[in-house]
């Protein structure tokens, strides 16, 4: 989506690879020509969720690329 110079797009920062970003927004990282600004809501997960009649549990939730890469 573009509107006024602006690209808008989803990506995963922790787990999306260069390729599912969008083609000049990868050009303009390259370049360095000009300002970026990007505004994210950051992953929130939690692994397990307590109530008063008992709780889940989400295995793997933090296991990400990013995680991968940085152990």
């Amino acid at each position: 989506y573009q509107d006024r110079g602006a690209t808008i797009f989803q990506f995963d920062f922790l787990n999306d690879g260069e390729e599912k970003m969008p083609k000049k927004l990868l050009e303009r990282l390259k370049s360095r020509d000009k300002r970026l600004l990007f505004l994210i809501n950051p992953p929130y997960g939690t692994a397990s969720e307590m109530t008063a009649s008992g709780g889940t549990h989400k295995a793997g939730i933090a296991d990400t690329k990013a995680g991968a890469t940085m152990k």
